[in-house]
């Protein structure tokens, strides 16, 4: 029932039994559904009406079809399993289990586990020895439900000694079922009804958009992770609503120890996004990270996070506004945080909207055409287009606009990515402080933003912004704060001066930094060998080393112990390995027509006692330091003077950090990754 007032509306729903005995076995009954629960079956019927081609439609769908095929195998199954073994066999299994374990046969997983003993026994061993093996093997009585424990104990696999089955986590049909005339047939019918159809799931998800669960970045997974989700959510009937990728963890053993292989396809060489944020939503919201919307939580605010939002201050301040609801807390902290990032609009368009606006041919001469019509197909346009729109009544600059665009090949949807950054600069900086605090006033100097209107301030002006951020007098600072400043506050300021900075452009040069270019430019005079040839002499150095990388040596299996990652080949980072012996390099380059003088110039080479030429770099894994183009530097050899650390060299070009694998420089190669 539903109120209609003046002030409120309420909902009242009915959450308690009818008291009728005979409803007490029902699902319902036993574990009784909260008020959400009946609130969600509610709106999730929206009882529109349906044609009939629809209806058939949806009926002959392949993924609703797998998940009624695979139920029937597996039932079909057991069910010729336990007409096999026989009714006296499974009497004799149950009176030993309950003499092995008083009290198994009442366990909520015994039916569970006899359907597995029954299908063993179906391949030819006895039940009751498999059943006394498991049970011996380690003591049961302190499990809260002792099938369950000695189920998972059965076998290695949870394959139930059966070959692998029509899917790569059900069992398959033991041998003596496939030689029976009655059943063989007609499981061997029934496999072959939930190959065919698993087939075509893995066909429709590689030619078909990308599912909702891949959408939270641009990067498509690959076509057989996509199959292997599909049939995966297929069979075991996951709602279309649930964005986590596989679903629900699964109780059985072979069905979870895939669906573990699964996920870690589908994350790959990225460590997922909860196992990032999960620490911090422990910390400021525990309900959240048992919420089934946890890991779409995490994968948005690592989103943000590579949009350049400081999501960790926006998160604690979202947790720390009210307690959050007992049912989907995740959710709820998501909402909070979304309203600094987003306009109060509908951020999806159908194909029939097509948004233009006057700044589109801006947007795509600064970022691209590729870029540009991406982002107006993207979900996201409706809420970008309103954004913009608002920052440029309140005196901001187009150019300034688009500059908040994410770097090129960034895994974030370009057009969420520069609405969040827009909303967050438009937003009153307050938002990232507590409310309400006793502290609220004297924070209050730490939250003015001194250029409303624009994004372009002078260097002075800028500088004074800074310093109102992580500056405040001995008299601003309350008695019983004990380390003078509230973190939060500091971090909240200098995540939005961050943004300010990103795009106001370089800061006017110092007096250092005009004496070292010119330095710069007195030593390019000099030198015997042109900037650009030894650029050339660089790259051809990189294709070696990293060659020799992949060719052998200790120094990819050092690197991917140290970095709990195998970086050859990683576009950002690329390694290089100078191998043993003195003139290797040298050779080599000799070969491609380059001079000694080159060689020497760059620092590539250096020259002996006795006035040979050798190479500088022997046995070393070398992480070359590269501009935005790609190009490895060569320059200042005080570049990492800074780490201070023993195995970290740097040779005369500047652009080469240097780690000998004998010596500890782990802290070195992870500042650079």
């Amino acid at each position: 029932m539903m109120t209609r007032g003046r002030d409120a509306n309420h909902v009242y729903l009915e959450v308690v039994g009818t008291g009728d005995e005979h409803d007490a076995a029902k699902p319902d009954t036993v574990h009784p559904r909260t008020a959400t629960d009946l609130l969600e079956a509610i709106l999730a019927r929206d009882e529109a009406p349906a044609s009939a081609s629809t209806l058939l439609r949806q009926a002959d769908d392949p993924a609703v079809l797998l998940g009624q095929a695979t139920a029937r195998y597996v039932d079909a199954l057991y069910t010729a399993a336990a007409t096999t073994v026989g009714t006296e066999r499974l009497q004799q299994l149950d009176e030993a289990a309950e003499h092995l374990v008083p009290g198994m046969t009442d366990a909520a997983a015994w039916p569970t586990l006899r359907a597995h003993l029954t299908l063993i026994a179906a391949g030819g061993q006895d039940p009751v020895q498999v059943l006394t093996g498991a049970v011996t093997a380690r003591e049961v009585d302190t499990a809260a439900d002792p099938a369950a424990t000695v189920d998972w104990r059965l076998d290695d696999t949870g394959m139930r000694n059966t070959p692998t089955g029509p899917l790569p986590w059900i069992p398959g049909i033991p041998a003596t079922l496939g030689t029976d005339p009655t059943w063989g047939p007609y499981l061997a019918a029934r496999a072959q009804r939930v190959t065919d159809l698993a087939t075509e799931v893995a066909e429709h998800a590689v030619t078909g958009p990308t599912p909702e669960w891949a959408a939270q970045g641009t990067a498509r997974p690959a076509d057989e992770i996509l199959a292997a989700v599909a049939v995966w959510r297929a069979a075991n009937q996951v709602e279309a609503t649930d964005l986590r990728p596989t679903g629900p963890a699964h109780a059985s053993k072979a069905a979870a120890t895939y669906q573990r292989q699964l996920r870690a396809q589908i994350q790959g060489d990225r460590s997922p996004a909860l196992a990032e944020w999960g620490p911090l939503l422990s910390q400021v919201a525990p309900g959240t990270v048992k919420d089934a919307f946890a890991p779409v939580l995490a994968e948005r605010l690592a989103a943000a996070t590579r949009a350049g939002i400081d999501a960790a201050t926006l998160v604690r301040d979202a947790a720390g506004t009210r307690d959050l609801p007992d049912d989907h807390a995740a959710a709820a902290l998501w909402w909070r945080v979304a309203q600094h990032l987003t306009p109060a609009v509908d951020t999806t368009a159908g194909p029939d909207q097509l948004l233009s606006t006057a700044w589109v041919p801006t947007l795509t001469s600064t970022l691209g055409e590729h870029r540009s019509q991406a982002m107006q197909t993207s979900t996201w346009w409706p809420a970008l287009v309103t954004t913009v729109d608002h920052a440029l009544q309140r005196g901001w600059s187009l150019d300034d606009l688009a500059a908040t665009a994410p770097a090129p090949g960034t895994d974030v949807d370009d057009a969420a990515a520069m609405t969040w950054t827009i909303s967050t600069l438009l937003d009153d900086p307050t938002h990232l402080h507590q409310t309400g605090g006793p502290h609220e006033q004297d924070l209050e100097l730490a939250a003015v933003d001194p250029h409303p209107d624009s994004v372009q301030p002078t260097d002075a002006e800028y500088r004074q912004y800074l310093d109102t951020l992580t500056t405040l007098s001995p008299a601003d600072v309350p008695a019983d704060q004990e380390d003078g400043l509230d973190p939060v506050a500091v971090n909240a300021g200098l995540a939005l001066a961050a943004q300010y900075r990103r795009l106001m452009g370089p800061l006017d040069p110092t007096d250092t930094d005009l004496q070292r270019a010119y330095d710069r430019a007195v030593q390019a005079q000099e030198s015997p060998v042109p900037l650009q040839r030894l650029a050339q002499v660089n790259a051809m150095a990189l294709h070696y080393y990293e060659q020799q990388l992949t060719a052998g040596g200790w120094a990819r299996a050092y690197l991917t112990d140290r970095l709990g990652q195998d970086v050859a080949g990683h576009p950002h980072v690329r390694p290089w390995y100078a191998p043993t012996g003195w003139t290797r390099l040298a050779d080599h380059l000799r070969s491609q027509g380059i001079t000694d003088t080159e060689l020497q110039t760059t620092g590539l080479a250096t020259t002996t006692k006795d006035g040979r030429l050798i190479d500088r770099f022997r046995d070393r894994a070398v992480f070359p330091i590269t501009d935005t183009s790609g190009q490895v530097l060569c320059g200042s050899p005080q570049i990492v003077e800074g780490f201070g650390l023993r195995g970290v060299r740097d040779g005369r070009c500047g652009g080469l950090l240097v780690v000998d694998g004998r010596h500890h420089a782990s802290r070195a190669v992870a500042a650079l990754v």
